[in-house]
């Protein structure tokens, strides 16, 4: 780590739309940008997010056809012998690039990259996790980790979730002044709540406010979900006031054409997406769950719901879209700025490179 110059390899199966990977595309053009040499290896295929990596970041694509196959893991290990940093991102990945370090000898530190927890640990989560130095995306996972003995104090480390904003790469499109455009993103499964959004905007309806328009940006990852929402929509004859969209791989250009952004949630570490919704200014209500509502929540209050009543919601809806359009933008701006910034997010991540290849005494 000579003159704070290092070199940083991540390692993920594939790039596709999703939390975890938009995270290792942002720390790969960060690095990239502050100096440091940023590539990354995809064992599988590079991903729909790949175009989102800056030109000059190497992207090592192993395209292997069988998972256990050596020839792809000597191929691995080849490439992560010439980089300072190894950092992998997900369990079932870091279970392949352990095996693969055994079996062909790569002795260097392992850095990995937990954006979730699991109430059920696997026997590999028990024998490798211990053996690495660990990130965790909030306090609740780090005390997860601890409490199972996947880690010690001494090697875990928190690296709260960012975005970098793309402050040029805006679609076509703009609002209406006689809807209010609401939106909210997530992949279609049961963990998102979907269904309770459909209970804020039928709890609108009943108040008469039909002017209030719902778009759900997401991939449709379980199907009976799906169909379950479909049918509540038609229960509740949303139909002209409810679409989805089932393409969008970034989110960022289009958020200036919502007013308001929902995520009821039942459980998240992060999530990103508030995160998202405060780096383009625009205004939200979330449920109280993960890292974000707990450092956000006392300085925009209105923006944390901690109930599950359809009527506080549409409530909330309603005051905040009343609300003074600059005096929002201007907090929103303030409170990304204090825990999001790029600059704050590299220090933290370069500090705990640092700590964790410091050798032992």
């Amino acid at each position: 780590m000579k003159e704070n110059k290092i070199s940083v390899i991540q390692v993920i199966d594939q790039l596709n739309a999703g939390g975890a990977e938009r995270v290792l595309v942002n720390w790969a053009n960060i690095l990239h940008e502050k100096g440091q040499q940023s590539a990354v290896i995809t064992t599988v295929g590079p991903g729909v997010l790949a175009k989102a990596l800056q030109e000059d970041i190497e992207l090592f694509d192993l395209r292997r056809k069988w998972k256990w196959n050596p020839f792809a893991m000597y191929r691995l290990v080849k490439i992560l012998k010439n980089y300072d940093v190894i950092h992998v991102h997900s369990s079932h990945n870091l279970r392949y690039v352990w095996l693969a370090s055994k079996l062909f000898r790569l002795k260097k530190i392992i850095f990995f990259h937990e954006h979730f927890y699991f109430e059920k640990i696997s026997w590999h989560r028990r024998a490798i996790y211990p053996k690495t130095k660990m990130i965790c995306v909030s306090n609740f996972v780090r005390d997860w980790a601890i409490k199972n003995n996947l880690s010690t104090e001494k090697n875990v480390f928190i690296l709260p979730n960012i975005i970098v904003p793309h402050l040029i790469d805006i679609a076509p499109g703009k609002k209406q002044k006689d809807i209010v455009k609401i939106v909210m993103t997530g992949n279609i499964a049961p963990r998102k709540n979907i269904e309770f959004a459909l209970e804020i905007f039928n709890e609108l309806k009943k108040q008469l406010f039909e002017n209030y328009n719902l778009t759900i940006i997401g991939s449709v990852t379980d199907k009976k979900y799906y169909t379950y929402l479909q049918n509540k929509i038609t229960i509740y004859g949303l139909e002209k006031q409810v679409q989805f969209i089932h393409d969008c791989d970034n989110i960022q250009p289009i958020l200036n054409q919502f007013d308001l952004a929902l995520h009821p949630s039942k459980f998240e570490t992060g999530p990103l997406v508030l995160i998202e919704y405060l780096a383009k200014s625009l205004p939200f209500l979330s449920s109280n769950t993960g890292e974000v509502p707990a450092q956000i929540g006392e300085e925009l209050p209105g923006f944390i719901i901690k109930n599950n009543e359809p009527e506080t919601w549409a409530a909330a809806i309603q005051e905040i879209i009343t609300m003074d359009k600059k005096i929002l933008d201007k907090k929103m701006k303030t409170v990304f700025e204090k825990y999001y910034s790029i600059d704050q997010y590299y220090e933290k991540g370069m500090s705990i490179y640092a700590k964790g290849l410091e050798k032992e005494t």
